[in-house]
């Protein structure tokens, strides 16, 4: 997939996103910060055909706390995200492209808050990948399973938190996904 290709796909899949999360956002609207929306940047660690590829992802979140009178630092995620760098080494003489078409993932999140100034968090759930290149993957080229993480949230002005995040995203028997994040969030 070449990049004109890529670029379309974002123009498409971002904006589909930010309509998804404002319309429930606007179902779930509450007045104590407990639904909130972001973007995240991601430095990503793909082992696949025995070599390490390194893609950059982006990706959107949307967290809802549903029950914040009984448990308010326990929130359900969702993320999408999408390729925006794919990454190239060389297998036998040959260049071989290999990125992440897609993924997306539904976690589990609790939290733990410092004062009103920052959090920690792990999150655990499942997430499916779908890769791309210019190889044949062995097995196919989606993978689905079991994730985890961990991260911090730091408060900043306007209901925004700034974050970052280290996460198993899959690891499958045909490749494995590792991230690291950079992002921002806005609280409702």
């Amino acid at each position: 997939m070449g990049n004109l290709d890529r670029q379309f796909r974002l123009l498409l899949v971002i904006p589909a996103v930010v309509i998804l999360m404002l319309q429930v956002q606007s179902a779930l609207a509450q007045d104590d910060d407990y639904t909130y929306a972001g973007v995240d940047l991601n430095y990503s660690s793909l082992d696949a055909l025995g070599v390490t590829y390194n893609p950059i992802t982006v990706r959107a979140k949307l967290g809802v706390v549903l029950l914040p009178d009984i448990v308010p630092l326990f929130a359900f995620e969702t993320q999408f995200g999408v390729d925006i760098a794919d990454d190239t080494n060389t297998i036998n003489g040959q260049p071989v492209s290999l990125g992440i078409n897609y993924y997306v993932g539904f976690y589990a999140r609790a939290s733990y808050e410092f004062a009103d100034v920052a959090s920690v968090y792990g999150l655990l759930g499942l997430s499916a990948a779908q890769l791309y290149g210019n190889v044949i993957l062995l097995g196919g080229d989606t993978e689905t399973g079991l994730s985890f993480g961990l991260g911090a949230t730091f408060n900043l002005p306007f209901d925004i938190d700034g974050s970052i995040e280290v996460m198993q995203l899959v690891n499958g028997d045909y490749f494995d996904i590792y991230m690291a994040s950079i992002g921002a969030s806005y609280k409702f």
